[in-house]
């Protein structure tokens, strides 16, 4: 093969991957079972946090993230396992689900 022949295969081969759709991108960042705070809930998680003296940052530094990452999460942009299993461990739950429903009860 020449290398003219070698670069008009390589030539035919981008205008066929252009008229090719796109493939779709499947992406399961996000766990189907973390659901997210609502406002109430974070402002309710917030105020027990601050009952106990602790802060975002003493938060990140247990679950091992950034401080806005906690922030995120109270305010309901986000969610995240590291970040719901230190609050279940300083608010006393066993689980997310129980924190979730707790905090949805009482923020009602």
């Amino acid at each position: 093969m020449t290398a003219q022949e070698f670069f008009y295969k390589v030539w035919l081969a981008r205008i066929t991957m252009k008229c090719l759709p796109a493939p779709k991108i499947i992406s399961n960042k996000k766990s189907p079972s973390l659901k997210r705070l609502d406002s109430a809930q974070g402002k309710w998680v917030t105020y027990q946090l601050r009952l106990k003296n602790l802060t975002h940052t003493d938060i990140a530094l247990r679950a091992g993230c950034s401080r806005p990452t906690v922030s995120n999460v109270l305010a309901g942009r986000t969610s995240s396992s590291k970040v719901y299993i230190v609050l279940c461990d300083i608010l006393g739950y066993d689980s997310i689900g129980d924190l979730l429903t707790s905090s949805k009860r009482r923020a009602a």
